[in-house]
């Protein structure tokens, strides 16, 4: 089971597609990321990194990538900026993280 601090509520999916109608629409970049904090309550960077926190759980739940892969193939540049965000998001390093949520098949 994921935790459900990683499933995306159904709140949640209609901002997704609320966002992404904003950023698909004509107005300008600036008046874009005011209306992501409007409509979401954070940055366009906070609402980006909350997206990004979940896909790096379900990789770690889901794949047999290292940590390192994980961090590489969502773009960090710098692991340990992926380990800080990843312990600000779950309060868990994602080595632990994945010991504790991950299914155990016999």
């Amino acid at each position: 089971l994921l935790p459900a601090h990683v499933a995306l509520s159904e709140r949640e999916e209609d901002h997704v597609r609320h966002v992404g109608r904003i950023l698909d629409g004509d107005s300008r970049p600036a008046q874009q990321v005011g209306d992501v904090k409007k409509n979401t309550g954070m940055s366009l960077y906070n609402y980006a990194m909350t997206f990004t926190m979940r896909a790096a759980a379900e990789l770690l739940l889901h794949s047999k990538k290292s940590v390192a892969e994980i961090a590489e193939s969502l773009s960090f540049s710098n692991r340990s900026h992926f380990y800080k965000k990843f312990e600000e998001y779950f309060h868990t390093t994602p080595a632990r993280f994945r010991t504790e949520y991950s299914i155990k098949v016999p």
